[in-house]
């Protein structure tokens, strides 16, 4: 979980970022 957490955020981040 601590590789999942990372990708979660930036997947999250970035799609709120477009």
């Amino acid at each position: 979980l601590e590789v999942v957490l990372p990708t979660l955020i930036l997947w999250i981040w970035g799609g709120y970022n477009v």
